[in-house]
């Protein structure tokens, strides 16, 4: 009776396991559409019209589509439509939140290209432009006024300035991404972790110090904080401190000035203080890169515990260039940096790749190329 029992556990165990979807696995995009279709064609998640292909299989993208190239639209316009497409056909597709989405979720601008904002630009761009400069006028005027300050200057120089630092579509591009747009609704509906398979995806990585919260305690945070943001920027512009296309700079800089005048103000206290978000600290899921900068005795003392409080064999993650453009696994294949530069343009020597996850056998995809990923390398 009991090795029936076993025979039974190990043909209950070989089904799961057969029936176990592959996993594939893709890092940093920034921008660089090309490469992008290229790696999916590669891993064949996707035909040669940019349609699914993969089947039931499932797809993680661990975040940063956005910034430093000019496709970034276009990559997430890709994104959506595979969405769809592999859930009609029995498959996933996973898209995380990177610090880069979430940057362009918070107005930090400071890596996107001027190609980028062109792509969101219309035959209204200039005409929403102008209304923005004398909509920017009139709040530095009216500022001044109540504060009791010299009204500022404004000529074609500054004008000029201001259209420099403002291209056409800049104003479209920031309604895109805010809590109605189109790529607004859709990022702040991802998560930024998830587990499949006793595999953990995350963009930056898991700090011992966010591994006291569970997965869905960390998506929670990230969303909570993502919402509070959208609360005071709404909150700000009601009381006419910034305007709707600031900046986040632009806009610490207002709250700073404001609570000067006011002295407290709990709203404004909390986005001066943002630093201490978890979706912006070092330490946070979207930035942290400990498990490539750590030691070997480091993440040796420090990941083991990580893997325990998930109950997971792997963690995957972007964030972090690697060397020589491959995909690097550290002790025993417990972290497994996945982005290897796709945007070459920005990255000498690095270029596109997948991690295939098919049970216990894992697979970096260069190209035409299969690699068996060994415990370090």
């Amino acid at each position: 009776m009991k090795r029936l029992s076993l025979v039974l556990l190990a043909l209950i165990c070989a089904v799961a396991f057969a029936e176990s979807p592959r996993i594939f696995a893709v890092g940093d995009v920034h921008g660089d559409l090309n490469a992008f279709v290229a790696t999916l064609q590669a891993a064949g998640l996707i035909d040669e019209q940019q349609n699914w292909s993969g089947g039931k299989s499932v797809f993680v993208q661990v975040g940063d589509v956005l910034d430093r190239g000019s496709k970034g639209r276009q990559s997430m316009d890709l994104l959506m439509k595979l969405e769809t497409q592999a859930k009609r056909s029995g498959g996933r597709v996973y898209a995380l939140l990177g610090n880069h989405e979430a940057m362009n979720i918070m107005h930090d601008l400071r890596y996107v290209p001027q190609d980028e904002y062109a792509n969101f630009a219309n035959a209204q761009s200039q005409k929403k432009l102008d209304e923005a400069y004398e909509a920017y006028k009139t709040l530095l005027t009216a500022r001044a006024e109540r504060r009791k300050e010299p009204s500022p200057e404004f000529n074609d120089q500054t004008r000029a300035e201001w259209l420099k630092s403002h291209p056409p579509g800049f104003i479209e591009h920031g309604e895109a991404f805010g809590s109605n747009g189109k790529y607004g609704k859709w990022l702040r509906s991802h998560s930024a972790v998830i587990e499949l398979n006793k595999n953990l995806f995350v963009h930056g990585g898991i700090s011992p110090q966010a591994s006291q919260m569970s997965v869905e305690e960390l998506n929670q945070r990230i969303r909570r904080e993502i919402a509070i943001f959208d609360r005071i920027q709404k909150t700000m512009e009601d009381q006419k401190i910034i305007l709707p296309f600031f900046t986040f700079d632009e806009m610490l800089s207002a709250a700073a000035e404001e609570l000067k005048v006011r002295g407290k103000d709990q709203t404004l206290e909390a986005f001066v203080n943002i630093s201490n978000w978890l979706s912006v600290s070092p330490e946070g899921p979207l930035w942290f890169r400990g498990y490539t900068r750590w030691s070997d005795e480091e993440i040796a003392t420090n990941l083991p515990p990580i893997l325990q409080a998930y109950h997971v064999a792997h963690i995957i993650v972007g964030h972090t260039v690697q060397p020589g453009g491959k995909i690097n696994a550290r002790q025993n294949q417990g972290a497994i940096m996945i982005d290897t530069g796709m945007n070459s343009a920005f990255y000498p020597g690095g270029g596109g790749s997948a991690l295939e996850i098919n049970g216990e056998k894992l697979t970096a995809i260069y190209g035409k190329q299969k690699m068996l990923l060994s415990a370090n390398q």
